[in-house]
């Protein structure tokens, strides 16, 4: 399994901040959801942080960055021959971040934003990741 890895330590922090991103995800929801404190501070941030930093443009451009990402991972996939399946992978996970951020909005969704946020960092991680194996 690791073999085929050339940056190990990399590669198992970068797993490590994967599983983080889904545990706070997670609770970001399940707290938004029982706890005041939280819904009051994802109120505050959705009515005035958040929409400063996240206009239309700036969300099409995170879409952007995404699709080069993929961009780059065909261009290994297809010099190297390898690792089909990690692309495939990746591919689905960014197809299904850019369906829900084009799809959903704040009032679909209470931590809308959050989950911009972590399908952007989630979304990295795993390209940053998938750097670290060896092509050649």
């Amino acid at each position: 399994m690791f073999q085929n890895i050339k940056y190990k330590k990399i590669h198992a922090l970068l797993t490590i901040v994967q599983i983080f991103l889904i545990v706070a995800i997670s609770g970001w929801y399940y707290f938004s959801e029982r706890k005041m404190g939280v819904l009051r501070h994802i109120l505050f941030r959705n009515v005035y942080k958040f929409p400063k930093y996240f206009t239309d443009i700036n969300i099409k451009i995170l879409l952007g960055v995404m699709a080069v990402f993929i961009l780059i991972q065909l261009v290994l996939i297809i010099q190297s021959k390898k690792f089909i399946l990690t692309f495939i992978i990746n591919l689905v996970l960014i197809l299904i971040s850019g369906y829900i951020i084009l799809n959903y909005n704040v009032e679909k969704i209470l931590i809308y934003y959050y989950i911009v946020i972590f399908c952007g960092l989630f979304n990295l991680t795993r390209f940053l990741q998938f750097l670290t194996l060896k092509f050649k």
